[in-house]
C-alpha cells in the first residue's frame, strides 16, 4: 500500500513539474524504504510467537526485501490503467493486507 501511495504522488508531482525531479525523487526514496521498513515492521508484528530474535529479525528482513519484488507490480498496472488503476491496486491491497494480519495474528494466538 505505501509503495503504491508513493508511486502515486510521484505520477503527481511530475505531471505537475516537468521540468525538476527533485521533489519526484525525494518522494520515491522516502516512500520505497517507507515500504520497506513497514512490511519489516509489519512482519516482525506478525511473527511475535516466535521467541528467538535472531530469526524474528531475519525473517522480518526477508519480508521488507521481498516487497522489492511486489513494486514491479505497480509498473504495469500504471501503465495499463493509469492513476485509476494504481488507487484500485492500493485498495486492494490495503484490505488483503488487513484480513490477511488480523488472521495471522488469530492463527498466532490460538495454541
Amino acid at each position: 500500500m505505501v509503495i503504491t501511495a508513493t508511486v502515486l504522488g510521484v505520477d503527481a508531482l511530475r505531471s505537475g513539474q516537468p521540468a525538476s525531479l527533485n521533489p519526484a525523487l525525494y518522494l520515491l526514496f522516502g516512500g520505497t524504504l517507507g515500504g520497506i521498513l513497514a512490511a519489516a515492521g509489519m512482519a516482525w508484528w506478525l511473527l511475535g510467537p516466535i521467541v528467538s530474535t535472531y530469526r524474528r529479525g531475519g525473517l522480518a528482513m526477508v519480508c521488507g526485501f521481498a516487497t522489492v519484488l511486489l513494486m514491479l507490480i505497480c509498473i504495469p498496472v500504471h501503465q495499463f490503467l493509469g492513476r485509476s488503476g494504481l488507487f484500485a491496486l492500493m485498495v486492494m491491497s490495503t484490505v488483503a493486507a488487513a484480513l490477511l494480519a488480523r488472521h495471522a495474528r488469530r492463527l498466532g494466538t490460538n495454541p
